[in-house]
């Protein structure tokens, strides 16, 4: 009898242990739960199959005509989990209400894969935002945003449209040897500090029209496969594209108050620079002097 009390335990301690090892799937709304805690919210190795909702975290806060805040305090950290379900920090309950999310401790998703969209549209980042090698297979909203620390999207891919217009990088924006397989748009965005693009390869239409360089940029060794927009824009510093390859780029109407590093650069069809100003010399292209008409 005792031996095969012994030989039932022995079966359940395995199949127990067996069960642990298997990969965790969140089938259930717990992140209600977890918008109560206080601390820092902590995720590792998970599969979430529901749709992650930071508006609802916590009580929203009316501050302007229709426009409601949520206030999310505490740091927010994924590494490698799955999100089968769409990530929300902006939402419109109808046309004339609106949704939003503010994050005053770090946010990290890292290598994390995102299956449906992802939107943080208007969101502010007070901490650090940290998105490294993680892989977006749907469209990624980022319109309007501010990041008050570093961003980093070093290692990411972008399988469809990726949206940053109007936003506001505060410091070092990373995006070191990421893809972007369809449009980027950066169109109006603010670069407070350096803007880091370098091997990063571009396969569709590429916006960085209308925007603001504060420092230093770099593109260096990038690869733009399509038309590259970077018209009308402010470099307050210097730009590097060195060893990086182009379609058909255009510069027309920007200003440039630095050093503009351009040696080794590939050219397959045009490359713009009509009515740009250049406070100092002009960029050197394959060892010729580009006109500026």
């Amino acid at each position: 009898m005792k031996t095969r009390q012994y030989v039932l335990i022995l079966i359940f301690t395995i199949a127990m242990s067996c069960k642990s090892n298997q990969p965790k799937t969140d089938k259930l709304n717990s992140f209600e739960i977890l918008s109560n805690n206080e601390g820092h919210l902590y995720m590792e190795n998970k599969t979430f199959d529901k749709e992650l909702d930071f508006t609802s975290f916590s009580k929203r806060i009316l501050i302007g005509k229709d426009l409601y805040n949520t206030s999310i305090k505490y740091d927010i950290t994924f590494i490698n989990c799955v999100f089968n379900k769409a990530v929300l920090a902006y939402k419109s309950t109808d046309k004339n209400s609106h949704n939003i999310a503010s994050f005053w401790g770090h946010v990290n998703f890292i290598d994390c894969k995102f299956m449906d969209v992802v939107n943080f549209r208007a969101s502010k980042f007070f901490g650090q935002c940290n998105f490294t090698k993680s892989e977006f297979l749907d469209t990624v909203n980022f319109e309007e945003s501010s990041f008050s620390l570093n961003t980093y999207f070093n290692w990411s891919s972008f399988e469809k449209e990726v949206r940053f217009q109007n936003s506001f990088f505060n410091q070092k924006a990373n995006f070191m040897n990421t893809t972007f397989y369809n449009n980027a748009s950066f169109q109006s965005s603010i670069f407070n500090s350096d803007a880091q693009f370098s091997s990063s390869k571009f396969h569709k239409y590429t916006d960085f029209s209308l925007t603001q360089h504060r420092a230093n940029t770099f593109f260096n060794f990038s690869e733009f496969y399509d038309r590259l927009d970077i018209s009308n824009s402010v470099f307050a510093n210097d730009i590097s594209m060195n060893n990086s390859s182009h379609l058909n780029t255009t510069f027309s109407g920007s200003k440039f108050m630095g050093r503009t590093n351009f040696i080794e650069i590939k050219i397959k069809k045009n490359l713009d620079f009509k009515s740009s100003f250049f406070l100092f010399e002009k960029p050197m292209i394959e060892g010729l002097i580009v006109k500026n008409e």
